[in-house]
């Protein structure tokens, strides 16, 4: 009797020991595809905020790039106002001395760099005086070529003076030099955790392939900036 008793509570302790086991095992498992999919989860929703700051980053630069156009616009526009403001004083007072003065004032150095200047005589239709600071003046600028700035270029001011027009403005590629070396400086003083960074390539050439763009920013990389990129290219994970 006692050798069954023995044997009863060794099956019943073998049983038990069995029962807690599968128990342990599948509570195991469970807790560890829960902590699998937290982690998982906790990856995925690491990169989706990534995504979207990278997203919002980018989205910030590009509205950045039109306010800065818009300012540099605005900017512009100011100054040729005040160009000609100083042009009809002098006009008023000198009407004589007024082509003098004109070629003059045109003629300096902080103005011919950014400035598209023309005086024209209105009566012979020939252009006297002209500064065009992104245009090979060897090429043909006529009289065609003038009437034709009109809406062409982003800040344009006409005013007649007696037999002669005035025309004063800047052209776009002018604002967009300065708007990159604003949004250079700017991206170049981003701080980012991890060690990120934002770079700006220029596409000259959509279909890809060699010299399909140009390095212009690049924070971490500044001795490229400037070279000319290819869709064969690799970096350093191939």
């Amino acid at each position: 009797m006692d050798y069954l008793r023995n044997k009863y509570r060794i099956l019943l302790i073998s049983v038990i020991l069995v029962v807690g086991i599968v128990i342990s095992t599948i509570i195991y498992f469970g807790l560890k595809d829960v902590d699998d999919m937290y982690h998982e989860y906790a990856a995925q929703s690491i990169m989706d905020i990534k995504k979207a700051y990278l997203k919002d980053t980018v989205n910030n630069i590009i509205s950045g790039i039109r306010q800065k156009n818009d300012d540099q616009v605005e900017y512009y526009q100011h100054l040729t106002d005040d160009i000609i403001s100083i042009l009809d004083n002098h006009y008023q007072l000198d009407s004589e001395g007024f082509l003098n003065f004109a070629q003059q004032y045109m003629q300096q150095e902080i103005k011919k760099q950014d400035f598209t200047f023309f005086i024209i005589d209105r009566q012979a239709q020939q252009i006297l005086y002209l500064n065009v600071p992104n245009i090979d003046t060897s090429e043909m600028i006529n009289i065609q070529f003038v009437n034709d700035l009109d809406g062409k270029i982003p800040v344009y001011t006409k005013r007649v003076y007696g037999q002669y027009s005035i025309i004063a403005g800047v052209d776009q590629i002018t604002i967009d030099n300065n708007v990159k070396n604003l949004l250079y400086n700017e991206i170049h003083s981003y701080k980012f955790a991890d060690d990120a960074y934002v770079w700006v390539n220029e596409v000259v050439n959509y279909e890809g392939g060699d010299n399909y763009a140009i390095r212009r920013i690049h924070p971490n990389l500044k001795d490229s900036e400037g070279i000319y990129l290819s869709t064969n290219m690799t970096d350093i994970k191939g």
